[in-house]
């Protein structure tokens, strides 16, 4: 199962039990206490999960804020999304579930609805544009292709460098395709191409409709996840240990408890 199915189960457990506005449904307690590591969204849709099950939740996290990937910077006249941004496919998806029941605030886009400009900002035409495109679907089958040969250690760049080897394009052409590529993969998944793996990426699963943004932040959906946990940030993991309780031990202390979920 990848992140993303397990992320999926999750979310879509939490959206069929949240009422109108009830996020914990009623639950007998139970006197079995879980840890769990990291604050980022499937780390919150676990410890909600649980916690409406009766378990005793506690949430460990490094940084000083919950949503790890999800980080809204609201301290400018307007929300600034620092990590995940957009929702891909509204239909069946546990997310635009969540937001519609909570009544958030969203918003339509177009990612296919573009202009480009150059570097001396003139806009390029649509020839320039479809010559481009069509030599980023030559890197996709590339991609494809290499993936099924490389090791996990290579990266997207690393076939990126090859595709250039073998084309042969003049240099302002080059400098087009790689603005594209690393626009389609650096915004899309949040890194560095030399940080992405070749071997391992299109992994994920993807929903069908339309793309939405959050104009209030993305981070909304996190703060509503995490409402009424036990969340203790600051607190980065050293050690786990593992006996007859799990015993975690952090840069603020150590807690126990009977379960954890990394």
């Amino acid at each position: 199962m990848t992140r993303n199915q397990f992320l999926k189960i999750l979310l879509a457990s939490i959206t069929s039990t949240i009422g109108e506005r009830r996020i914990f449904p009623d639950s007998s307690k139970t006197n079995k206490e879980v840890i769990v590591i990291g604050a980022g969204i499937a780390g919150l849709a676990a410890a909600r999960k649980l916690t409406a099950k009766g378990f005793q939740v506690t949430i460990l996290e490094a940084r000083n804020r919950i949503g790890g990937r999800i980080w809204t910077n609201k301290s400018l006249a307007s929300s600034v999304e620092m990590g995940a941004e957009i929702i891909h496919g509204t239909k069946g998806n546990p997310i635009t579930k969540l937001s519609d029941q909570f009544k958030l605030q969203t918003t339509k886009v177009n990612l296919e609805n573009n202009e480009i400009f150059d570097s001396k900002g003139n806009l390029l035409s649509k020839e320039d544009h479809s010559k481009i495109e069509i030599l980023y679907k030559k890197f996709l089958d590339k991609l494809y292709d290499l993936k099924q040969k490389v090791s996990p250690k290579d990266s997207i760049e690393y076939a990126l460098n090859i595709f250039f080897s073998e084309l042969n394009i003049n240099e302002l052409d080059k400098i087009k395709l790689e603005w594209m590529v690393r626009s389609e993969f650096e915004v899309g998944y949040g890194a560095n191409l030399k940080n992405l793996s070749l071997k391992y990426f299109d992994e994920n699963q993807s929903f069908v409709g339309d793309d939405i943004l959050f104009p209030s932040g993305l981070s909304e959906v996190t703060s509503i996840l995490a409402r009424d946990l036990n969340i203790k940030l600051q607190n980065v993991v050293t050690k786990i240990e593992y006996d007859k309780k799990i015993k975690v031990y952090t840069s603020k202390g150590e807690f126990t408890s009977d379960f954890a979920i990394l």
